[in-house]
């Protein structure tokens, strides 16, 4: 497995000093980092960024059965004529 394929990995950083107490900072599942919450001691730091990385996953996260009705709405919209939704929903049956 080489780095690239981590790339994208959620992941929270070790706490640092950070004004008069630590933070951890957030890699999202999209790649992007963002900071954590800035707490008194370094364990209540990584607890905090948990809950944090937490939240944002649950907020952006998407099932395959969302992405399948999306894809299947946007292939509606383009025109795909009802056999062919039929098709693609008898395949993810499968």
């Amino acid at each position: 497995m080489t780095i690239q394929d981590h790339a994208h990995d959620p992941r929270i950083s070790k706490p640092h000093p950070h004004k008069k107490g630590y933070r951890c900072e957030i890699k999202t599942a999209s790649g992007t980092w963002r900071h954590g919450p800035t707490a008194p001691a370094k364990e209540e730091a990584e607890v905090l960024a948990r809950q944090v990385l937490a939240v944002v996953e649950r907020e952006h996260g998407q099932t395959v059965a969302s992405c399948i009705d999306a894809y299947l709405d946007h292939r509606r919209n383009k025109g795909s004529r009802d056999q062919t939704i039929v098709t693609y929903r008898l395949i993810e049956k499968k």
